[in-house]
């Protein structure tokens, strides 16, 4: 049972580079030796962590499995806390039939992350190796009962079903296969989910209700065409012609719930038309109720008609299915509806469950609050509990810009002047950067520490990025007069 993460690495993939030489296929394996010296000598880095991964999967391809559990275990020393090389790890044991100490290391990981779908999803395929049934089932039951519901978590959870319906009907177990092929179709209704409801139904001797079935499909089918033509529409920006053709598609087919969310969209965003943007997000959360993304769009919806009180009520799910997924919303909304001890007692539930630090955000947001509500006491509390989470990550992930970035923003709440400068201009030189979201926390760093002649070449650097933002015009006059009234007082002073 392959799981829906173990995709094959393309051919500009599969490469390793040391000293600007690449290496590439069988030559990993020839060169494995003096490759491997190369990348253990090197300093920890964000390119270092890389060349551990693509190495790890290339030998796996190539059938080293020793040699790839070897650089596994080497990249964990490296980066203890890295979930893709421990994950690597674990599939390689598997590839070495280790598998008590796959299922060792599966289970040390999952106590820490109980809710990491791919090592659950690998957790099943190794009771399914091991041809321990009850137990594969019972790990596939339990992703089902998982409470995050982001859209990583969602397509494992439809794997998980998809595994469960096909097992069962292999079992003899119709009702149950009938049960899980139903909720498939409803949540991705592609061609396979199809075939599996009408083998099922055949199965289950409900010849009457497959008649149905057959004659939905054909409707599904006729209405693909339409989702299809649609989806071109939107990708050239043509929305009402996107927007015809997915209504004329629901009219035939009413139950896909990606379209009724495109649909959502449209009239969201681009018609701002929201009452019927509502009526088509609803339809799509009873279609599928496994993504956050549905809710999250809810919420948005609601609140834009000025129905508070239920765009709270939403977004209290959306965060719990998704922590800091929707926290800007429910914060904001708690502030309106004065919710606030409500909305710090959802932040601290959040944060008590976080035992592994996970979400050090949801520190950051609690702070934020507290600032906004005139509590500084508590805020500075909370940006240091945040800030403690950061500073061991930034260890852990050297080449992760936004970590660094995320740190910086905690020291400058703190008035950490000089770390919180040197966090940002760290960031600035990593790979994957912002350019501009560095410069705006440096220009906000030095307006906020009196430092405008330090402000003066970042603002321009903005300007040169978005002329038509007029903010950085009037930040960089501000900066000038600022540093015309000091010089102005430093002569006086002197005289």
């Amino acid at each position: 049972m392959e799981t829906p993460f173990d995709k094959p690495m393309s051919q500009d993939e599969m490469k390793i580079i040391i000293d600007e030489q690449v290496y590439s296929g069988d030559e990993i394996v020839v060169y494995f030796d003096e490759i491997a010296s190369v990348l253990g000598n090197q300093p920890p880095s964000w390119s270092n962590k890389v060349q551990f991964i693509n190495i790890i999967k290339i030998l796996r391809q190539k059938r080293e499995y020793r040699r790839a559990y070897g650089m596994a275990d080497e990249g964990i020393r490296r980066y203890p806390q890295d979930t893709a090389l421990i994950r690597l790890k674990i599939k390689t044991l598997i590839d070495l039939k280790k598998y008590e100490n796959a299922l060792e290391a599966i289970n040390e990981y999952l106590l820490l992350n109980p809710f990491d779908i791919d090592t659950l999803l690998l957790k099943a395929k190794l009771f399914k190796l091991t041809s321990q049934d009850r137990k594969e089932e019972r790990v596939l039951l339990d992703i089902l009962d998982i409470p995050r519901g982001d859209s990583f978590t969602s397509r494992g959870k439809i794997y998980a079903i998809r595994r469960l319906a096909d097992k069962f009907f292999k079992e003899g177990r119709y009702e149950e296969a009938l049960e899980k092929a139903t909720r498939l179709v409803k949540c991705s209704p592609d061609d396979a989910a199809w075939a599996m409801f009408f083998e099922t139904l055949a199965k289950a001797n409900r010849k009457e209700e497959l008649q149905q079935v057959r004659e939905k499909f054909a409707r599904f089918k006729r209405a693909k065409a339409y989702f299809e033509k649609g989806t071109e529409y939107e990708f050239d920006n043509k929305f009402n012609l996107a927007l015809a053709n997915y209504r004329k598609g629901l009219e035939i087919y009413p139950d896909e719930p990606m379209v009724n969310l495109k649909v959502a969209h449209i009239f969201m965003y681009k018609k701002k038309w929201y009452s019927k943007a509502e009526e088509f997000l609803r339809k799509a959360l009873k279609l599928n109720p496994l993504d956050e993304t549905y809710h999250k769009s809810l919420v948005i919806c609601l609140k834009n008609q000025g129905k508070f009180r239920e765009a709270f009520e939403e977004a209290k799910i959306s965060e719990e299915m998704a922590p800091l997924s929707n926290t800007y919303y429910l914060r904001s909304l708690a502030m309106k509806l004065d919710k606030k001890e409500e909305f710090i007692q959802l932040m601290r539930d959040h944060i008590e469950q976080d035992t592994i630090n996970e979400f050090p955000a949801l520190r950051t947001e609690l702070g934020l609050f507290y600032e906004e509500i005139k509590e500084p006491e508590q805020a500075k509390f909370w940006f240091g509990e945040a800030l403690k989470i950061y500073e061991v990550q930034v260890k852990e992930r050297p080449g992760d810009w936004e970590i660094h970035l995320e740190l910086g923003n905690c020291y400058k709440k703190l008035h950490l002047w000089d770390e919180a400068e040197k966090m940002y201009k760290e960031a600035e030189k990593l790979r994957g950067v912002e350019p501009g979201e560095i410069f705006e926390n440096l220009v906000d760093l030095y307006q906020q520490s009196n430092q405008p002649d330090k402000a003066v070449p970042y603002l321009k650097k903005l300007i040169g990025k978005k002329p038509g933002n007029m903010v950085n015009y009037l930040d960089l006059g501000i900066s000038y007069l600022r540093r015309l009234t000091s010089s102005w007082r430093k002569k006086e002073k002197e005289e």
